[in-house]
């Protein structure tokens, strides 16, 4: 069997319990949530009524977050979504927008 030093064991049990009772060196920047400008958009509605299913927007979406079925019915995948804004500028009836309300479903 090896020699175990003992006291480099001990050494280190000390110096953990005694890190265990200090307050933490890094400190907290912003002690409440930051607020988020303006104009960041979080949300994507389409409006069926202005809708006329040409589907520029699903053309002009650079990561094919858009899927236009019909009319009607839209899949949209926010994950995929980034955010560019290029769907919204090549709707010719204006049918979408991105939205602050983090719950608005299109």
């Amino acid at each position: 069997m090896r020699n175990f030093n003992y006291h480099s064991i001990f050494d280190a049990i000390l110096v953990g319990i005694k890190h265990v009772f200090k307050r933490p060196v890094t400190t907290r920047v912003y002690k409440k949530e930051i607020e988020r400008a303006p104009y960041v958009r979080r949300s994507f509605h389409l409006d069926h009524n202005k809708c006329i299913d040409c589907k520029t927007c699903m053309h002009a979406c650079p990561c094919n977050a858009i899927r236009i079925i019909s009319k009607d019915k839209c899949e949209y995948d926010k994950d995929k979504c980034a955010f560019c804004n290029l769907c919204e500028k090549s709707c010719p009836k204006l049918a979408i927008k991105f939205t602050n309300d983090e719950n608005d479903d299109y």
